[in-house]
């Protein structure tokens, strides 16, 4: 809030606007590397997984690219199949048969009068 504050006070409205808009990002990687990678895996590397694929990157190859950037890259030209969502983590239970009905250890049941049979 600062940074506003003093842009605004600095330059008016103008100064709140973002100035890295339409630059590219310093840390963006280049066309080639990226067509290498994905050469690499299509030719060399398409029986390894993400994993051990990312490690002959950095090992054989000297390409140093996170892990994270090397799966959606290779997601996202269609060459390995996304993961699937987890399931909850929790299951729920199914519901007693009636209202207020609780467990009962000795395997006694309430009956629909409120009374307990044994």
């Amino acid at each position: 809030m600062r940074r506003w504050r003093m842009g605004m006070e600095k330059f008016g409205y103008s100064g709140l606007a973002d100035r890295r808009k339409g630059k590219a990002s310093p840390q963006r990687i280049s066309v080639a590397t990226v067509e290498e990678v994905l050469r690499l895996y299509r030719e060399e590397y398409y029986d390894l997984n993400i994993r051990h694929f990312h490690e002959k990157l950095q090992d054989e190859h000297d390409i140093r690219l996170s892990y994270t950037w090397v799966q959606k890259a290779l997601q996202g030209a269609g060459l390995v199949a996304k993961r699937r969502r987890r399931g909850p983590h929790r299951r729920r239970r199914p519901r007693r048969p009636l209202l207020g009905m609780l467990f009962q250890p000795d395997r006694s049941r309430v009956n629909s009068t409120g009374h307990i049979t044994y």
